[in-house]
C-alpha cells in the first residue's frame, strides 16, 4: 500500500474537485501502475455513485463491489482494524472512520498512518473537546468531516471555526440544531473556501401545522454561501415559502447541482418559486418529498425553463392525482431526466398494485402515460 505522502497531491486534487469523478479515476490510473487492486475499487464505486436505481448495470458492480472487499478486506483493513478503528466504510473509493472525537484528537495520527486512503470522519461527542479538535492539526487531512447529532451547537460550531479544514469538501451538521445567526459563525470558518457539500438537515423539527412556526425565515438572511458550494441538504427543516425567498434572494441556490428539501412546508408556492428562478438551471438532482405539493406545483415543474440539466427528480409522498401524472407525460421540457419518483405516501396508500406499491388515486390511463414516457425511470 502507498504511504501518505505518495497519495497526498491525488487527494488534494480529490478535495478540491469533490463531486468530479476524474481526479479519483487519475489516481485509480496511478494505483493501477503500482499493482494495486485499489484501483478497481476507486473505479465501481464511482461508476455506483452516477446510477440510479433502476440502471441495469447496478446489480453487476455491486456484486463486483463486493468481491473487491471480501477479496482485500485484510490488507485494506487489517491494520486500522489492530489499532481499534472499527467503524468504517468504503465510498467512492476511499474510507470514512467513525470514532469519538476525543480519540480522533488522541490518535488521528495513527489513524491517516495505517491507512493513507482514510478521508472522512463521523466525530461524537464533540462539545466537551470542541476547542482541542479546532486546533488539531489531524483535520488537514479532511476531505469529509461529519458531525450531526452533536450538541449544544454553539459548542460543536467551535470546532469548525478551524485554521486546518482549508481542505474539507464535505460537511454534515444534521441534527445538530442550529440556530439564526449560528451560520454566521459557520460563514467565518476558513473551510468555507473549498466546501461543496452542506447537510442542515433536521435542524428544527415540528408537529405544528403552521408553517411559520417552524423556522425563522431570516436564517439565511446577510449570510454567504460557501463560493465553491454544490450540494446542499435541508430536509426536515420546516422550511416554507418565506424561507425558500430569503435563500434565494441570498444566492444559496446559485451553483448547486444537488438540492435536498423533503419533509418541509414548501408547497405549490414554494416550489413554483424555486423551479421559476433562473438560478435554478445547474440543478441536476431537486428532491421535494412530502412538501405538499400539488398540481399548481408540478405544473410549475413541468412548464419551467430552467431545469433543463435536472437528471433525478424526487416529489413523493405529495398530492398527485391524474391532471398531474399527465403533465408530467406530456410535458416537453426534463430532457436529461433519469429518475424520477412520484410514489404517494405508503402509509395512506398502502394498497399494492400488480405485485408493487403504485399511487391508486391514479387510472390506468395516467400510469401508462407515465411509462411511455418515462419508463423504467419513473416510480409511482
Amino acid at each position: 500500500m502507498p504511504t501518505r505522502d505518495e497519495v497526498a497531491p491525488f487527494l488534494a486534487e480529490i478535495a478540491a474537485n469533490f463531486d468530479d469523478d476524474t481526479p479519483r479515476l487519475i489516481f485509480a490510473d496511478w494505483l493501477e501502475e503500482q499493482g494495486d487492486p485499489w484501483a478497481e475499487l476507486i473505479r465501481v464505486q464511482c461508476a455506483l455513485a452516477r446510477l440510479f436505481p433502476a440502471d441495469s448495470e447496478r446489480k453487476e458492480l455491486e456484486t463486483r463491489e463486493r468481491e473487491l472487499i471480501a477479496a482485500h478486506h485484510d490488507r485494506w483493513l487489517r491494520l486500522l482494524f489492530d489499532d481499534g478503528f472499527e467503524n468504517l466504510r468504503f465510498r467512492r473509493g476511499l474510507i470514512d472512520v467513525t470514532l469519538n472525537a476525543a480519540r480522533f484528537i488522541a490518535d488521528g495520527a495513527r489513524l491517516f498512518e495505517r491507512s493513507p486512503m482514510v478521508a472522512g470522519v463521523w466525530l461524537h461527542e464533540v462539545a466537551p473537546v470542541a476547542g482541542r479538535l479546532s486546533r488539531s492539526e489531524r483535520l488537514r487531512h479532511l476531505h469529509t468531516l461529519n458531525l450531526s447529532a452533536n450538541l449544544p451547537a454553539q459548542q460543536v460550531l467551535r470546532a469548525i471555526v478551524s485554521d486546518h479544514l482549508s481542505q474539507l469538501a464535505e460537511l454534515s451538521l444534521c441534527s445538530v440544531r442550529v440556530q439564526p445567526g449560528d451560520l454566521e459563525v459557520l460563514s467565518r470558518s476558513p473551510l468555507l473556501e473549498n466546501l461543496q457539500s452542506l447537510n442542515l438537515s433536521s435542524q428544527r423539527v415540528s408537529l405544528s401545522s403552521d408553517p411559520l412556526a417552524d423556522t425563522d425565515s431570516a436564517i439565511f438572511a446577510g449570510v454567504s454561501p460557501p463560493p465553491r458550494l454544490r450540494e446542499l441538504k435541508l430536509a426536515t427543516c420546516g422550511i416554507h415559502e418565506e424561507t425558500l425567498t430569503s435563500f434565494i434572494d441570498g444566492g444559496w441556490l446559485d451553483r448547486l447541482t444537488t438540492l435536498s428539501l423533503g419533509y418541509n412546508h414548501c408547497r405549490d408556492a414554494g416550489l413554483s418559486l424555486l423551479v421559476n428562478r433562473p438560478a435554478a438551471a445547474t440543478l441536476r438532482s431537486l428532491s421535494m418529498p412530502f412538501n405538499g405539493v400539488g398540481v399548481e406545483g408540478f405544473a410549475a415543474v413541468c412548464r419551467s425553463p430552467h431545469l433543463g440539466s435536472l437528471e433525478a427528480l424526487n416529489l413523493r409522498g405529495n398530492d398527485l392525482d391524474d391532471e398531474s401524472a399527465l403533465l408530467f407525460a406530456e410535458s416537453q421540457r426534463l430532457p436529461k431526466l433519469r429518475c424520477l419518483d412520484l410514489r404517494p405516501d405508503y402509509q395512506s396508500n398502502p394498497r399494492p398494485i400488480r405485485g408493487r406499491r403504485e399511487n391508486v388515486r391514479l387510472s390506468s390511463r395516467s400510469r401508462e402515460a407515465l411509462r411511455d414516457r418515462f419508463g423504467g425511470r419513473v416510480l409511482f
